[in-house]
């Protein structure tokens, strides 16, 4: 009989594979490394920051050409802690202490990891993770490390899952993903989120439990695991794939038949969206255009604000693969469970109520005039609309249309093309505005 541990199913879907337990040791290959003389070091640091950022830069253009946007985004991030200029100093001065670069490396990023793990906010205490893996690719570069040859599916399992094994193998490859932490907000998990895999977190010290190639059984609904099952129980979970892949057929059949309701009523069925490649796969399930993109995902990801032809790119994009239909785009939900690093708010009892979204976007211009900008240019190759996150009150409301005129009028100064039929409304999700929508209508 299997070994069964629990975990919390984040993304669904029954997997099967061999596990791959993610976190190389290099222990063994700094044994092994035989440094040179110290300046000799220091230019292997040095060359191997070079080199890995221009490697990263590689692949983040890949993810972006294939409309990854999220995996490019976090890449993104990594490629800028490798040319931190802190971090080349903090090399440096461990570099004086143990004179191996590879050492050196780790031991500089290992520091700033504990920085971020003793902060208070979840989100900035997942980028510790970061931090090792960055080290670790820079480490491996000088170490002259590969990445190992995957035969057949694994199950890629660890306590903490650095976001470059999961970016750097293909979709095809990985059946499933196990996380020993619960973090849901964690890059690795972010990343299979938008390949669909199906993904188990918060198994703690079940992780110990599985070896390398271990076969496993992933219910990314129930979050069981069976590690090492028998004939038995594979076969009873192969009835469980057969009825999952019959269902997609199943469903993939009613795709153009219309989103009517009993008594004869038709409703527009909309996909939501974290960036404009979604669309594709939303169309092909048979979607009426988007009912929100989540616009917050082109915000993150970087250290600065993103400017207002970038964003214009990302909206023009969804709103053409629309292909006429409505492509509703939520201005940034930004505070709260979604923190970023060039906006500073002040900790809360209750973040996801405060000061955050609408909020945030009417008390600083600089952010949300461009993005107003990019989605009324947007509006010119189909058709948008602007949906304004977290609103409270009738004031909130009548401030963000505000700004949307003098976003138009901005343009017209410009003279930049714009839509002038571009609806704007709201999301209904706080107490207030449920209560008040009748009023706010």
């Amino acid at each position: 009989m299997a070994e069964t541990v629990k975990g919390k199913g984040v993304i669904s879907g029954i997997a099967v594979g061999k596990i791959l337990l993610a976190g190389q040791n290099l222990d063994s290959f700094l044994v092994n490394y035989k440094p040179g003389k110290l300046d000799a070091e220091k230019k292997k640091a040095a060359d191997a920051l070079i080199k890995v950022a221009e490697n990263l830069q590689k692949s983040i253009k890949d993810f972006t050409e294939k409309g990854l946007k999220e995996q490019a985004g976090i890449l993104e991030a990594h490629r800028m802690m490798v040319e931190d200029p802190a971090m080349s100093g903090a090399i440096a001065d461990e570099l004086e202490k143990s004179g191996s670069a590879p050492k050196a490396v780790l031991d500089a990023y290992e520091t700033q990891a504990k920085v971020f793990e003793e902060m208070e906010d979840e989100y900035f205490r997942g980028r510790a993770v970061d931090m090792r893996d960055v080290g670790k690719r820079i480490a491996k570069f000088l170490l002259g490390i590969k990445e190992p040859e995957i035969e057949g599916k694994v199950i890629v399992a660890g306590t903490e899952i650095e976001p470059s094994v999961i970016a750097g193998l293909p979709t095809d490859k990985i059946a499933g993903v196990i996380l020993g932490a619960g973090s849901t907000t964690a890059h690795a998990v972010i990343i299979a989120k938008t390949r669909a895999i199906p993904t188990v977190v918060g198994v703690g010290d079940g992780i110990k439990k599985m070896a390398d190639g271990d076969p496993v059984i992933l219910d990314g609904e129930t979050g069981e695991i069976l590690i090492r099952p028998t004939d038995k129980e594979r076969k009873s979970y192969d009835e469980k794939i057969k009825k999952q892949e019959e269902l997609k057929v199943y469903y993939a059949s009613l795709k153009t038949l219309p989103a009517t309701t009993k008594d004869g009523k038709e409703v527009i069925l909309a996909a939501n969206i974290g960036s404009p490649a979604d669309v594709d796969a939303a169309n092909n399930y048979g979607a009426h255009g988007v009912g929100l993109f989540r616009s917050e995902f082109v915000f993150m990801g970087k250290s600065d604000v993103p400017k207002e032809e970038d964003q214009f790119k990302e909206y023009k994009a969804a709103v053409e693969k629309c292909n006429g239909n409505l492509c509703v785009i939520r201005t940034m939900d930004i505070g709260g469970d979604k923190p970023l690093p060039y906006i500073q708010v002040d900790k809360e009892e209750n973040p996801f109520l405060g000061y955050r979204a609408i909020r945030i976007s009417l008390q600083r211009k600089d952010l949300f005039m461009p993005q107003l900008k990019a989605i009324l240019r947007a509006g010119v190759f189909g058709k948008a609309a602007i949906m304004f996150p977290m609103v409270i009150n009738v004031k909130e409301f009548l401030d963000a249309k505000q700004f949307v005129e003098d976003a138009k009028l901005e343009l017209a100064h410009e003279g930049k093309e714009f839509a002038q039929d571009v609806q704007v409304g709201i999301m209904v999700e706080t107490p207030a505005a449920a209560v008040m929508a009748p009023v706010l209508a």
